[in-house]
C-alpha cells in the first residue's frame, strides 16, 4: 500500500497485477477497495478522497499512517525499484493466501476423516495439490525473476 500511494506509476502497475482475493481478506482490504476505486474514477489518490471511502476510523488510521510513511525501506524512488518491491509484495500476499488454504484444507481434511467422508477428503487431497502446485509456481517465478 504504501508503494501504491508514493508512486502513481507503481500504483497503476499495481492495480493492473493485483486481484480481489489478493487483499480482501488483509486487514488493509477495504483500502486496496478505495485506492482501486479513486483510481478507477480518475481521482488523485490523497487521504481525503480515500477516507469518504473507508468504513470506519481504524481503516482511516492505517491510510494516515500509510501516507506519512518516508519509504526509506524501499531502498529507493526511482521506478524500477519500487516496481521490483511491489512485485515482491504481490507475491507475499498471494503465498500467504496459499498457506492459509493449506491450513484450512489440513483443517477440513482431519475432520472429513474423522467423519469417514472419503468423498469430501478426496476432493480435498486434489484441492490441496492444486494449491500446492501454485504455490510451487509462485516460488519458481519469483525465482526466475531474481
Amino acid at each position: 500500500l504504501e508503494l501504491m500511494l508514493a508512486n502513481d506509476e507503481v500504483r497503476r502497475t499495481m492495480i493492473a497485477n493485483l486481484t480481489e482475493p489478493d487483499y480482501t481478506e488483509l486487514a488493509t482490504g477495504a483500502i486496496f477497495t478505495a485506492i482501486f476505486a479513486v483510481e478507477r474514477d480518475g481521482l488523485n489518490p490523497d487521504f481525503a478522497t480515500l477516507s469518504e471511502r473507508l468504513p470506519g476510523e481504524a481503516e482511516r488510521a492505517m491510510l494516515s499512517a500509510l501516507l506519512m510513511s518516508d519509504l526509506a525501506w524501499a531502498g529507493g524512488e526511482d521506478f524500477d525499484t519500487l516496481f521490483k518491491k511491489a512485485t515482491q509484495a504481490i507475491t507475499s500476499l498471494r503465498r500467504r493466501q496459499l498457506e492459509r488454504r493449506l491450513e484450512q484444507i489440513h483443517m477440513e481434511l482431519a475432520q472429513a476423516e474423522r467423519e469417514q467422508n472419503m468423498e469430501h477428503a478426496m476432493r480435498l487431497l486434489q484441492e490441496k495439490t492444486v494449491v500446492q502446485n501454485r504455490k510451487l509456481a509462485l516460488s519458481t517465478a519469483e525465482t526466475l525473476r531474481e
